[in-house]
């Protein structure tokens, strides 16, 4: 891979063919095994988006860990997942802290975990995410969005974790990651990517950049487009990134080809659909598409 003098390397569907994902398996447990947790009772759907992208890329097996009063919804919802009731608070309907033990008892034999799509309620966000982390299996690889995100500075040096976790920040929750009282723009993604990846030893996602601890290159995807910014959208680019982990792929190469695969599925939903409108689901279902047409050679 070549960069630019400054460490940027433009992400093309040509590096990601030179860069390719791990060949995907037929058994569906080799394929890898997802857990999401998220879901607080007032945004299910947040962690059902995020477990079909992980499906929609290539994961064998789907676990969603979700608030109590929508479990029975979210398995009608998503026959292909095993899915966890988590108890909630009253009358917040935050998931409770104290479910870390059930989420680790849930995350047996899993490859790739993905916490804080729909998560509600700053402490309890932060409590459970530090709490499954410091119980769970160094070798399954973590992606952190969202509320979750809180819980970074606390668990991002775990010992003996065998890779960097991936984080998912939008740009006001890079500020936040930064202590920053400023808004940061697109033009400041690659900075901030940088910058959260050096100071908490991960792999940081800031809009269309990524960066990795330890490596002076900045990835940067310029191809997403407006239509990308709607409701749940981040949701499904957290999901699928945990799925190419779950797949095998490091957690570098599962960043950046996340990034690409979502933009590029942005771009088939504005082809098919209109250059805005289309919905964060309609994302997720042209990720197969995405994928076929970004390895096509």
């Amino acid at each position: 891979m070549t960069s630019s003098p400054d460490g940027l390397v433009p992400v093309t569907d040509q590096l990601l063919r030179a860069w390719p994902l791990p060949s995907p398996q037929a058994d569906k447990h080799e394929r890898g095994v997802v857990l999401i947790v998220g879901g607080a009772a007032r945004t299910p759907g947040a962690a059902l988006l995020a477990g079909l992208a992980a499906l929609r890329v290539g994961a064998g097996q789907l676990r969603l860990a979700v608030a109590d009063t929508a479990a029975s919804e979210m398995a009608l919802a998503a026959p292909e997942a095993l899915v966890v009731a988590l108890r909630t608070e009253i009358p917040s309907g935050d998931i409770a802290a104290d479910n870390a033990v059930a989420v680790l008892d849930e995350s047996a034999g899993i490859d790739a975990i993905c916490l804080g799509p729909g998560l509600h309620g700053k402490g309890a966000s932060r409590d459970l995410t530090a709490a499954v982390i410091d119980g769970m299996d160094q070798g399954v690889g973590v992606v952190l969005d969202a509320m979750a995100l809180r819980a970074l500075a606390d668990c991002h040096q775990r010992k003996g974790q065998k890779a960097p976790f991936v984080v998912t920040p939008n740009l006001g929750e890079a500020a936040d990651l930064l202590g920053t009282d400023d808004q940061l723009t697109p033009e400041d993604a690659v900075g901030a990517a940088r910058s959260i990846a050096d100071e908490y030893g991960v792999v940081a996602m800031v809009h269309g950049a990524v960066a990795c601890a330890g490596d002076e290159r900045t990835w940067l995807d310029r191809t997403g487009s407006a239509g990308l910014a709607t409701s749940g959208s981040g949701d499904v680019l957290a999901g699928l990134v945990t799925g190419l982990l779950a797949r095998g792929a490091s957690p570098t190469q599962a960043a950046v080809w996340g990034t690409h695969l979502h933009a590029t599925a942005g771009q088939l939903c504005g082809e098919r659909i209109g250059g805005i409108g289309y919905l964060a689901r309609e994302i997720a279902d042209a990720l197969p598409h995405a994928l076929a047409t970004v390895t096509r050679t």
